[in-house]
């Protein structure tokens, strides 16, 4: 996502530090636009305009990026991390997970952790 934003014109330098810090932070969207000072609607606005995305499909991957580095790093148990990555539950958690993924939280860390220990 972030080579496609990238790619656009100078608008990627006036939004840049708004990407990142909803990517790495996990900070919600429209958490992030009260940050900013903008409406929820201006934030998606600007965000499909500049960079082909909305702020939703950011914090989704930023999740899913987040519970990967958990489920390798550490032996939590599901609930937990669905928790630490903002999910409701753990079901919803799996849900989001598997679309993402295309394979359970569970069958993620064990396929990572048998690549590590073998």
């Amino acid at each position: 996502m972030i080579e496609l934003a990238e790619n656009t014109d100078g608008a990627f330098q006036k939004w840049e530090r708004m990407l990142y810090q909803s990517m790495n932070l996990l900070v919600p969207p429209q958490h992030l636009a009260d940050q900013f000072g903008v409406s929820r609607r201006t934030l998606e606005r600007q965000f499909r305009t500049n960079f082909g995305f909305s702020p939703n499909k950011l914090y989704q991957f930023a999740q899913i990026r987040h519970a990967r580095s958990l489920l390798t790093s550490n032996s939590e148990a599901l609930s937990h991390i669905a928790l630490a990555c903002g999910y409701f539950d753990q079901a919803h958690f799996t849900h989001s997970f598997s679309d993402f993924a295309l394979e359970t939280p569970l069958q993620y860390r064990k396929r990572k952790l048998s690549q590590i220990y073998n």
